[in-house]
């Protein structure tokens, strides 16, 4: 199926972007991320991928670190949960509630100690 999606999309000719995201990637198979990871590798020099994860997908596959794939790492409540990398290709997107603003402060500060700029707060109504 991923195959078929991918192959449905002319990357040369529009602009295009796809996320994989929903659930959590790192819940997957070891193999059906491998899958994703060479389809990332083959079609990421289109600026055209991003996996969204909450750090589970580093348990998982290690190694997806070393593919120069971006992804973008949630931390909804506790950083420490988190493998913490400086590194051009991984963002940080911290989840901004009316409930966690010491959270946000917290963590702020921590990502800032460990070298890292490229984080965001995106604020949530829950």
């Amino acid at each position: 199926m991923l195959f078929y999606c991918f192959s449905k999309i002319n990357f040369k000719k529009e602009n295009k972007k796809i996320v994989f995201l929903g659930g959590e990637l790192g819940l997957l198979s070891r193999d059906i991320l491998l899958e994703l990871i060479n389809l990332s590798k083959k079609y990421m020099k289109y600026d055209s991928i991003m996996w969204m994860t909450n750090g589970l997908i580093f348990k998982k596959i290690p190694e997806i670190i070393n593919y120069n794939i971006p992804i973008d790492i949630h931390i909804v409540k506790n950083i420490n949960d988190v493998l913490l990398i400086n590194s051009h290709n991984i963002s940080y997107t911290l989840i901004s509630t009316k409930y966690n603003n010491n959270f946000i402060d917290n963590t702020t500060d921590e990502l800032i100690k460990n070298g890292i700029s490229n984080f965001f707060v995106k604020p949530c109504n829950s």
